[in-house]
């Protein structure tokens, strides 16, 4: 069974919010149609009629960036849906500082930021959540941080960060 919405303008003979996106992307040439935008994935999708070609997530891309730097003052990253990868850091320091006790141990958080500021890490590497920080043994100062991330079907952003 398929649905199918259809947006109709009702009164002022003023064109909805959502007609004049769909005219702006057609005036650009976009070729698919966007049936709508949905919260998921911790942001938003935009579905599609069919897939779109790499013009049309160029001219997808321009419009969504445009709107959010305009409306929300933040630059989304805006991409087709993906696979994950699994990835691990070895040696990870298992207490912060020089305190070696349960009140100092590295928090997920403390991976996450230490990753986002490596020089390796970019735009294109998106965590999936949280590192899972594990340690080593019971006897070592030291743990592994397991974390996601979104990657392309290649696995292309996850060999980007391997062996770094």
């Amino acid at each position: 069974m398929q649905h199918q919405q259809e947006i109709t303008n009702k009164g002022g003979g003023h064109p909805s919010p959502a007609a004049k996106s769909a005219d702006v992307l057609l005036c650009q040439g976009i070729r698919v149609k966007v049936l709508g935008v949905e919260v998921g994935y911790d942001g938003y999708s935009v579905p599609t009629d069919k897939v779109p070609s790499k013009r049309d997530m160029e001219i997808l891309r321009g419009a969504v960036t445009a709107h959010f730097k305009a409306h929300h003052k933040f630059t989304p990253w805006v991409g087709m849906p993906t696979s994950k990868s699994f990835l691990r850091i070895v040696d990870v320091p298992r207490f912060q500082g020089t305190h070696y006790d349960l009140d100092h141990l590295t928090e997920r958080e403390v991976v996450a930021s230490a990753l986002k500021a490596s020089p390796i890490w970019s735009s294109s590497h998106i965590l999936c959540g949280d590192p899972r920080v594990v340690r080593t043994s019971k006897a070592s100062t030291t743990a592994t941080a397991f974390f996601d991330i979104w990657d392309t079907a290649s696995g292309a952003r996850a060999r980007q960060l391997v062996d770094k």
